[in-house]
């Protein structure tokens, strides 16, 4: 590390933080100008002799990469040999520069989170039912089939609960991604395409991941008004949709607004 020798008044140091060109002139130090000064390096009263340098620091704040070039020179010009009537050129700057640091390969290492092309991961959960505006509510037929029908006194436990897990999705989307599982069995809402239609099923998993869900697992969801809809992130404008009648299959619609209905409301459970 370089030595700060002790301060004397026989060398100065004023730097001019307005014009960098100014460090150097074709015509030698100026010392009108406010530049490094220094006596003729190879006489016998140079300041270099003993490998000492002088220097006195005015009280002008300096950026930092002026002050290295200056500890990078002073310390190279310390072992200077020959002859110093040359002036100081930039190029005498680059090699102190090459002979003092090393330059290094940066191996940059890829990183594969967002590489999949599901790049959902688990955020948050919460229990709830689902019936439709028209109060049907989502039940699970003994086909382990989801249907929408309307419930009362002696059938109301037909009611399925969801557990509706949120997921943190693509980068800068403003969406809300969730799964849907009807909890008691473990049966995931999942799109899938089926004889060139995209299609809504259930689908049995144990044990379902935290991260890089499949996409055909994922619904954007959408609040307006205290209605929801389930947009199926597989298949962008399709939607869960129930039927006007009564006891008919869920199924994924392409229409918002007619005779099929894609609002929902939610019940929270938790």
């Amino acid at each position: 590390m370089a030595m700060v020798p002790e301060i004397t008044c026989d060398m100065e140091y004023i730097y001019r933080d307005d014009d960098d060109s100014q460090f150097y002139e074709a015509d030698g130090p100026n010392p009108k100008k406010g530049h490094l000064q220094y006596p003729d390096l190879c006489s016998g009263a140079s300041l270099l002799e003993e490998d000492d340098i002088q220097l006195k620091f005015t009280s002008q704040p300096h950026r930092f990469h002026q002050t290295v070039v200056v500890v990078v020179a002073i310390e190279k010009m310390k072992h200077l040999n020959g002859s110093c009537a040359q002036l100081f050129r930039d190029n005498d700057l680059m090699n102190i520069f090459t002979s003092i640091f090393q330059e290094e390969p940066i191996t940059f290492e890829s990183c594969n989170i967002y590489e999949s092309d599901s790049v959902f991961q688990f955020s948050s959960s919460q229990d709830c039912t689902i019936q439709d505006i028209n109060q049907k509510c989502l039940t699970l037929s003994n086909a382990s089939e989801l249907k929408a029908l309307h419930l009362n006194g002696y059938n109301i436990n037909q009611k399925v609960i969801f557990s509706m897990n949120y997921f943190i999705g693509d980068i800068g989307s403003q969406k809300i991604h969730v799964v849907l599982c009807i909890k008691k069995n473990n049966l995931y809402l999942s799109c899938v395409m089926h004889n060139g239609k995209p299609t809504l099923q259930l689908e049995q998993i144990a044990h379902f991941p935290r991260r890089n869900v499949e996409r055909r697992f994922i619904f954007n969801k959408t609040e307006i008004n205290h209605k929801t809809e389930f947009e199926s992130a597989e298949y962008p404008n399709w939607y869960i949709s129930t039927s006007q009648l009564d006891e008919q299959p869920v199924f994924l619609g392409n229409i918002r607004g007619g005779q099929d209905i894609t609002n929902f409301i939610l019940d929270d459970l938790s």
